[in-house]
């Protein structure tokens, strides 16, 4: 058997694939299936651009049962139920998909930086993160996150300006 933590995309798929291989799966999530996908979703910008996954995401859901559980440890592999500690002595895959790096910034958690994920993680859940907004980067998830954004905010744009200098450290 094998453990997977994680009912989003990367989860669901996997337990899918291995399913279809014969290959008896545990699916465990904290939250609801569907990770960070389905919050994105909430917006409809993000909708368009994510759907194809989500739909993806469904399929898998409709052969795959997901408990509510939190794997605290791998080896052995401990998930945290609402029945208690279970000890499952198999294999486990940590699906905890995709996300941002942290912003190039000083300190941990300055106040008022966010990465594109909690950005739009914040709005879909119907928060506002300022009025007056600078998106640093390029990227396609930039441009509906700025879309979005421009309809209640001032948004200014900037190039990413980090880099890798010589050995590998940051520059400018």
């Amino acid at each position: 058997m094998v453990v997977i933590a994680g009912a989003g995309y990367s989860g669901l798929l996997c337990a899918k694939k291995l399913k279809e291989r014969g290959v008896k799966v545990r699916v465990f999530d904290f939250r609801e299936p569907g990770g960070e996908l389905l919050v994105f979703t909430k917006i409809s910008e993000f909708r368009e651009h994510y759907g194809k996954f989500v739909d993806e995401m469904n399929y898998a859901l409709s052969e795959i049962e997901v408990e509510k559980g939190c794997v605290v440890s791998t080896n052995p592999v401990k998930v945290l139920t609402p029945r208690g500690i279970e000890i499952i002595n198999d294999s486990a895959v940590i699906a905890t998909g995709a996300v941002d790096c942290n912003p190039w910034t000083y300190g941990k958690r300055p106040p008022g930086v966010f990465s594109p994920e909690t950005a739009i993680k914040l709005i879909a859940y119907g928060y506002s993160i300022g009025r007056r907004i600078l998106l640093a980067g390029e990227d396609k998830i930039l441009d509906l996150l700025e879309t979005v954004l421009g309809r209640k905010c001032e948004v200014e744009r900037t190039k990413a300006t980090e880099g890798y200098g010589e050995g590998g450290g940051r520059g400018e």
